[in-house]
């Protein structure tokens, strides 16, 4: 059988992306074995007990958080209780269930073991935080009795805001002073589909708009 002059060309162009993705298909196949090898045997988490699958990889933690809507806190629940107070819940993360590690995890002054940023290695300076607390406490004060709506998410995300700044960059208190509790520093600067992809987690809440803010049903 005569086969026209352009069929080899097209033949062997196809042999090579075949050739190319079964290399490329190798590479990622090869690649992964030894980054799940490196994370279960290697790393420096390798010790802390937990499920392998979630030492491994991310998925364990995308399957309960992205099909299940953000209920892998109640799966590293039971893993506390199969595993103890310590967990690897990931690859590169622990969950620690256990109050007298808080003073070994939260330290200050030369305790802290960190070459981060001078304010940090020094410790949080809980007077700063007591003040933006007496700050919070009076402009709730001053707003009772006045029959005004407040919305505690956004008066809670100007309380986090200022403590934020004050660490930070010691600024004064910028949110906490507007009327409005400034919504748009955290509401208007990041959209709420970007925030519950980055924390799906957070998808709870939608269940609490339709118990408080029923739709209108149709006349």
């Amino acid at each position: 059988m005569d086969l026209p002059l352009h069929y080899f060309p097209l033949w062997a162009s196809g042999q090579k992306l075949y050739s190319l993705a079964l290399v490329v298909a190798l590479y990622a196949l090869l690649y992964s074995f030894v980054l799940v090898v490196y994370r279960l045997a290697f790393s420096k988490l390798s010790g802390f007990p937990g499920p392998k699958v979630a030492a491994a990889t991310y998925w364990y933690e995308f399957y309960f958080d992205w099909l299940h809507k953000g209920k892998y806190i109640f799966e590293i629940e039971k893993m506390h209780e199969i595993y103890g107070p310590i967990v690897r819940i990931n690859p590169d993360e622990l969950s620690i269930n256990d109050p007298e590690a808080y003073n070994d995890i939260y330290v200050s002054e030369s305790r802290r073991r960190t070459d981060n940023y001078h304010a940090f290695i020094k410790g949080i300076d809980f007077d700063v935080i007591a003040e933006v607390v007496d700050r919070f406490a009076s402009r709730l004060e001053d707003l009772r009795g006045s029959n005004s709506v407040i919305r505690l998410d956004h008066a809670c995300s100007a309380f986090s805001g200022d403590i934020i700044s004050r660490i930070c960059w010691k600024d004064e208190d910028r949110f906490l002073d507007d009327p409005d509790f400034a919504p748009e520093w955290i509401v208007g600067l990041i959209p709420e589909p970007i925030v519950l992809w980055a924390f799906p987690s957070g998808r709870i809440f939608d269940k609490f708009k339709k118990v408080f803010y029923p739709a209108e049903e149709p006349p």
